[in-house]
């Protein structure tokens, strides 16, 4: 079994352990999980996004985190919050959004954060669904981007180089992803593995296009 969804207290793997069964974590992992796994840096691709957040000029940045239980989540918030911290940019709570990877929680959290008294001129989002929803929402609100808010996202989804789109974005390399756990699974189902859990972590990268820019004076 290829797992690609799973939680930090997920049942799941825990009852395949249990019954001998071979799997292997696809972009999540669970830390206290003796099996295979093949995922990307988070926490360094959300350093690196914060890092060109800050490197365009922006100061009052937003963030719309994904689920608090999974492994995704957690990292790329900590990547985040270190890379802001460093760079002596403030994250405090009014602009922090969480919730699942989808276009409508990035829809919703973009709404709120635009709605605030002081709403901040950048908004990273930590998958591309969100951000698809958030831009959405901006365009909805009469806003342009990256004129009057900058909006980033997280995978680099064939549509977000659409014209449309055009998302800046952290790529991680889901074909080369898919075939590394497809490869560990077959060895461990072969009996071609040892006995200890292998893991392969991918690099992430920036593709910077049309959402992010410098913020208004």
């Amino acid at each position: 079994m290829v797992l690609t969804t799973s939680t930090l207290e997920g049942t799941v793997p825990r009852e395949l352990v249990r019954r001998g069964l071979p799997f292997v974590f696809l972009i999540r992992v669970v830390d206290d999980i003796p099996a295979d796994s093949v995922s990307v840096d988070n926490a360094l691709g959300a350093a690196l996004i914060a890092a060109e957040v800050v490197r365009f000029g922006h100061r009052r940045v937003g963030a719309i985190f994904g689920p608090a239980d999974a492994s995704t989540g957690r990292d790329r918030e900590r990547g985040f919050r270190a890379a802001l911290t460093t760079a002596d940019v403030p994250l405090p709570d009014d602009v922090i959004r969480r919730g699942s990877y989808t276009v409508d929680t990035g829809h919703a959290a973009m709404g709120e954060l635009m709605a605030l008294a002081d709403p901040p001129t950048a908004v990273v989002c930590f998958n591309d669904l969100v951000a698809i929803g958030a831009l959405n929402a901006a365009v909805a609100l009469d806003l342009q981007v990256p004129r009057d808010v900058s909006l980033t996202g997280w995978d680099d989804l064939p549509m977000a180089s659409w014209d449309i789109c055009r998302l800046t974005t952290v790529r991680q390399s889901m074909n080369e992803m898919a075939r590394a756990a497809a490869r560990l699974i077959v060895e461990r189902i072969e009996g071609r593995s040892g006995a200890d859990p292998r893991h392969v972590r991918f690099t992430p990268e920036i593709v910077l296009r049309a959402t992010l820019g410098a913020p208004r004076a």
